[in-house]
């Protein structure tokens, strides 16, 4: 099984009041396809302009990479493994908020895949 994909997609319900809100109302879905029809899913509640940007790119260097290129053609059968890749590989941009949100929704869509592998089985 390999990655094909990986998409960052900016969720808003649009309301002329929605700075009185506390973000519940903005929100960013992670979504991972694979190439055995297998979709992972992952949410992240922050800035989802900032999210799809790291999730889109582009990358800077080895240490400033984004997210979608590092993941595409690998085997999401081990989220400890791509946890580790794609914090190493992120390191230059930050270890606190944004960056960490994106790994946060990264994750949970790696480990949503390996359900339902493991439910598949």
């Amino acid at each position: 099984m390999k990655i094909i994909d990986v998409q960052a997609i900016h969720l808003r319900i649009e309301d002329p009041n929605i700075g009185l809100f506390d973000g519940s109302y903005d929100d960013c879905l992670i979504v991972i396809e694979t190439d055995t029809g297998l979709t992972g899913i992952g949410e992240v509640e922050s800035y989802s302009p900032a999210i799809m940007a790291m999730v889109d790119g582009p990358s800077s260097h080895n240490h400033a990479m984004c997210l979608r290129e590092l993941l595409i053609g690998e085997d999401p059968s081990d989220p400890k493994r791509l946890w580790r890749k794609v914090y190493e590989a992120t390191d230059y941009v930050g270890r606190r908020g944004i960056v960490m949100h994106a790994l946060g929704g990264i994750d949970l869509a790696l480990w949503d895949i390996q359900d339902k592998e493991d439910t598949r089985s």
